[in-house]
């Protein structure tokens, strides 16, 4: 797993190895520059040319440093200064710069190098020092010359530590924004560096994995300056994680294991409008390892031909009562529970609502995955959300599936409810940031301006469940705080309908496996195995992928997170 810090979590970083390590600012400016060097030559062996865009700030520094070292190595380097007059650090690298001859040039004045960065094209390689994490609000002046100078003379861009132009996204309604100065036909405008390649300098940075912010980066790669690896690991809030985290993570085989004790997975999904979702959450959770899996259908005439013949049809219509439901979900002994998928928010004339099974599987103590329609249940109904996680005293734990526009309805919905200060959270006392009630949760909701992770953060920690926030990048968030984990999918080919359904079933069945000693983990161990297959299928060369193509490689994923306990 690699740490993640935010920006001000960067800058208490860097005071705290100053003042309590004794490593100077110099001398992470020096490791770092030493490091980008090296690893730029690692990646791009043949190439022998940088032309680094230079701020005045601290990233600027940076920049200059790794120009000394590629200068020293016989590299031809040219820097695009944007000002001459910057931080102490950035005038001290700008005088030894000087000193050895480097080419410096304004950007007013610059034609030379960026014809020359035209005519080379991707013979050179240009360097975005332009500006760091110390930029607040929308790039202006000089500084967005720069960027759009850049951008337009310039085929392969190299970030240091951030692209030019990121901020901090903020909740702005239906859209998110950069530091929150600009919406719609604005934020078209805003100029932002799209590197080829971003070199993070210490450590991975919350803000780079916004799915407003993380196309920008290109392929990202770690370089060690010297922070002490204790400090980040005190600040870090979240954690990336990736394909090696998994079996860590994931409740093993036993090898006297049998269909009873590899979990037994109910899923309440489908309806006469989206049919598949249901057959694709069932096989989802057979693909994820459960041993048993049945399907709790609104149709007791026989058994949907699309359902594999593991799958187990219980027929629950419309018409069965709350204590027929409870009666049913326990004599099958559930480990989970998947309700929503392709399902209606409301009850209607087919099925057992989403309402009456969340309740029912709370009373019974059975864990919950709620994606989709049982989602879009909360959403409408408040006292629904407050009567699971609060009202029914809960041996179990919830887990949401929302994808990025259903958790911003979510948000939505906490925000505007009407307050009930009655309302306390299980563990509200044990922290100051974690809400006691709706109208604490409702009131710190407008007063954080971060849709991700802080919304869902607060959300999280205030309701005693986690949530599975869903785009091209993952952010899973769970009530307890510091063990947040974010997973860099970025695999286009699996935004296909159907393909949160699978996820949804496949959660389940890691639930089903080791739900009540680490629910986080079994949340992350099926997104892990779902984005890992999609990734698979790609580099295979499997083009355009579908629901068949990732149930067959879930198969292997899944079952390569569970290695055998012995």
């Amino acid at each position: 797993m690699e740490p993640l810090l935010t920006f001000s979590e960067i800058t208490k970083l860097e005071r705290r190895t100053q003042e309590d390590w004794g490593i100077t600012g110099d001398a992470l400016m020096e490791s770092a520059g030493q490091a980008l060097f090296h690893a730029i030559a690692n990646d791009y062996p043949t190439m022998r040319s940088l032309v680094i865009f230079s701020g005045s700030g601290n990233n600027g520094a940076d920049g200059l440093v790794l120009g000394r070292y590629a200068h020293n190595a016989g590299w031809a380097v040219r820097v695009v200064l944007l000002k001459e007059k910057g931080t102490e650090l950035f005038q001290r690298n700008l005088t030894i710069c000087k000193r050895m001859g480097i080419t410096l040039e304004p950007l007013q004045s610059a034609s030379a190098i960026l014809e020359y960065c035209k005519a080379q094209g991707a013979g050179v390689l240009a360097i975005d020092a332009l500006a760091g994490i110390g930029l607040k609000g929308e790039p202006r002046g000089v500084l967005r010359d720069g960027i759009q100078t850049l951008q337009r003379y310039c085929s392969i861009i190299l970030s240091l530590d951030i692209p030019s132009g990121v901020g901090s996204p903020t909740w702005s309604g239906e859209t998110e924004t950069p530091s929150g100065t600009a919406t719609g036909e604005e934020q078209d405008s805003w100029p932002t560096i799209r590197a080829t390649r971003t070199y993070v300098l210490g450590c991975l940075k919350e803000e780079t994995f916004h799915p407003q912010n993380r196309s920008a980066h290109g392929r990202i790669t770690v370089l060690p300056i010297g922070f002490p690896r204790q400090e980040i690991q005190n600040l870090a809030q979240a954690h990336q994680i990736s394909r090696d985290d998994g079996p860590a993570m994931t409740t093993g085989l036993r090898r006297d294991d049998f269909k009873n004790r590899r979990g037994r997975v109910g899923v309440a999904a489908g309806s006469v409008r989206y049919p598949g979702a249901g057959v694709l959450a069932c096989r989802g959770s057979l693909a994820g390892g459960a041993g048993l899996v049945y399907s709790l259908t609104s149709s007791p005439h026989g058994r949907d031909p699309r359902l594999s013949e593991q799958i187990i049809p219980v027929p629950l219509d419309a018409h069965v009562s709350e204590a027929a439901i409870r009666t049913v979900l326990g004599e099958l002994g559930l480990d989970a529970l998947v309700i929503g998928p392709g399902r209606p928010p409301n009850t209607n004339l087919q099925a057992v609502g989403n309402q009456e099974l969340m309740v029912a599987a709370c009373e019974l103590g059975i864990p919950l995955v709620i994606d989709a329609g049982g989602i879009q249940s909360l959403i409408e109904d408040i006292p629904l959300l407050d009567e699971i996680c609060c009202r029914i005293p809960r041996r179990a734990p919830i887990i949401l599936t929302p994808h990025l526009g259903e958790f911003r309805r979510l948000v939505q919905a906490l925000e505007t409810w009407t307050l009930r200060e009655d309302i306390h959270f299980p563990g509200g006392s044990d922290s100051q940031k974690t809400p006691e009630n709706l109208g604490q949760l409702h009131r710190q909701l407008l007063g954080t301006p971060r849709l991700l992770p802080d919304k869902a953060r607060l959300i999280a920690q205030g309701l005693n469940l986690h949530l599975v926030v869903k785009s091209h990048i993952t952010w899973i968030c769970g009530p307890q705080p510091g063990k947040d984990f974010v997973f860099d999918g970025v695999t286009p080919e699996l935004g296909f309908g159907g393909s949160g359904d699978i996820l949804a079933g496949i959660i389940g069945a890691f639930l089903s496996r080791g739900a009540l000693r680490e629910p986080g983990h079994a949340a992350a161990s099926g997104v892990i195995a779902h984005g890992t297959a999609g990734r698979w299928l790609v580099d295979q060369g499997r083009g355009y992928i579908d629901a068949e193509d990732l149930l067959e490689a879930v198969k292997i994923t899944a079952h390569g997170l569970s290695a055998h306990e012995g």
